[in-house]
């Protein structure tokens, strides 16, 4: 993985990570899945698991 530097809206920079060649639905499936496997793998929670992804990787500066 690449690492870059992004400005925050204020001027503050962070360090963010991020892979040219995987799309963004692509790393919200892997971290759901994650998501799903740490929650003890229940059924019937993937829509719960893609949003909690999605925010985490936002939360990260992933997407």
């Amino acid at each position: 993985m690449k690492k870059g530097i992004v400005k925050k809206k204020k001027g503050a920079k962070r360090e963010t990570s991020f892979s040219s060649n995987r799309s963004a639905s692509e790393m919200i499936q892997e971290r759901a899945y994650l998501i799903w496997e740490r929650k003890g793998r229940l059924e019937g929670t993937s829509m719960e698991d893609w949003v909690e992804a999605e925010k985490e990787l936002e939360r990260e500066g992933m997407l």
